[in-house]
């Protein structure tokens, strides 16, 4: 054996000892962090996970990647080999595996938990790519081709596909087809010190020297750059701001599965978690202004919306859903206020227009503002619903054959539209009856 192969051999066989065996149960482990930190926040919620679905697949793949995350890798093994000693195909668990053993050096693990993982959810691309890089670390660069070939094929913008096409060819020597792989990432401008170190092993193996030359020294020029950024990640990676983000990422996942299970009231904790854990998290916010207007606690809505308002001024989105929240308050001015400044940021979003028009129709009293809000959410987007507010619209500001003509193109877009039939009965005979009562005058 040569001293690669058994360095490689001893690493794989050391990460296999550390590692739990595959029979050990999941383990709670809020024990293992100083209370009052956002790691044992974090570990809290992973024993909840564990106490609350002991017994579920995705609960478990999910804590392990939890832990994982917080560098708990022992124990997030534990949780994967559970969900997959209770769903043998589950993607994430496998793919938990398979990412560890390849960083373990374990790549005979990897090729075998990845293929799993792909066999079991083949639309994802990150799977295809674990799998083949799994393959070219285990020294199957033909069996990685065979991957990645068609990885890049349907997903062409992927750069660390590329890479690994490149260096598997290299591997195999076929260097013409490595040249022209990493020349792509060239083109899309990703460009990294390993493309213009395989381009450098290409070219000098094709007979093209000063092309070689060229790349060995960019080569150089972009490791030094690296080498700066990672010293600087490694330094940023546990600095409280992304710290804050992790513990905030880390209830917004268990939010998720609870939600997905049921436990709304729950989810809704995990989501208020989140806030506070990171005063600029917009994910967590969202979903509680969601959960928290379907329960009807609208003013608690409200206030998360307008923190949504400050943390991000220029999403329109933001101030849509606050609009929309003043107007089940009957608050027409605030619900105006809120949708003019959307209106404002996002001029071609038909929804926006539409629901200016309700807002002036409902609560203003403007007919004309209403019709014109409503002729530019048609113009935007011809839709039925938008033909139907748009007659509404025009109903209500005296101008009964504009009117007619927008529920006509209605019922031509939805023939079969009940409400919008209903719509144009009632006024073809609102129509009728002031025309007989003009007759008889």
């Amino acid at each position: 054996m040569t001293g690669v192969l058994a360095a490689t051999a001893a690493a794989a066989w050391l990460a296999i000892r550390k590692w739990p065996s595959p029979e050990e149960p999941p383990r709670p482990v809020a024990s293992l962090a100083a209370e009052n930190t956002a790691q044992h926040a974090a570990f809290l919620v992973c024993d909840r996970l564990l106490a609350d679905f002991p017994e579920d697949a995705e609960a478990l793949s999910l804590r392990g990647a939890l832990l994982s995350a917080w560098g708990q890798t022992t124990e997030a093994m534990r949780s994967w080999r559970a969900a997959v000693r209770l769903q043998p195909d589950h993607a994430g668990a496998c793919e938990g595996i398979g990412k560890t053993a390849l960083r373990s050096g374990d790549y005979a693990t990897a090729v075998v938990m990845y293929r799993r993982a792909l066999a079991a959810a083949p639309d994802r691309a990150d799977l295809s790519l674990g799998l083949g890089k799994a393959l070219v670390e285990a020294g199957q660069p033909a069996e990685a081709i065979e991957v990645l070939a068609p990885h890049v094929s349907r997903w062409p913008d992927s750069i660390e596909g590329l890479h690994l096409l490149g260096e598997a060819y290299l591997a195999v020597h076929r260097d013409r087809e490595a040249k022209e792989t990493l020349q792509r990432v060239l083109q899309s401008q990703a460009a990294s010190s390993r493309t213009y170190y395989g381009l450098m092993m290409a070219c000098r193996r094709l007979g093209q020297p000063e092309e070689a030359a060229r790349y060995e020294a960019e080569f150089r020029r972009q490791k030094e750059r690296e080498r700066a950024v990672a010293v600087a990640q490694r330094r940023d990676h546990w600095d409280q701001r992304s710290v804050e983000r992790r513990l905030a990422d880390t209830y917004l996942s268990a939010a998720a599965l609870y939600q997905a299970r049921g436990y709304v009231e729950q989810a809704i904790e995990y989501w208020h978690q989140a806030a506070a854990a990171d005063p600029t998290h917009v994910e967590s916010r969202q979903f509680l202004v969601m959960a928290l207007a379907e329960g009807d606690r609208v003013d608690e809505a409200l206030r998360l919306a307008e923190e949504l308002q400050r943390i991000e001024p220029q999403v329109a989105q933001h101030y849509l859903v606050a609009g929309r929240l003043w107007a089940r308050r009957s608050r027409w001015d605030a619900a105006e206020i809120a949708l003019r400044k959307a209106a404002e940021l996002a001029p071609h979003d038909s929804q926006v227009h539409a629901f200016l028009a309700l807002v002036y129709l409902q609560g203003g009293g403007q007919p004309e503002q209403a019709a014109a809000c409503a002729r530019r959410a048609v113009e935007l987007a011809p839709t039925p619903a938008n033909y139907a507010l748009l007659c509404e619209a025009y109903e209500r500001s005296g101008q009964y054959a504009a009117a007619l003509g927008a529920i006509r193109r209605a019922v031509e877009l939805a023939p079969d539209n009940p409400a919008i039939l209903q719509q144009l009965e009632r006024l073809q005979l609102t129509g009728s009856a002031g025309r007989k009562e003009t007759g008889d005058r």
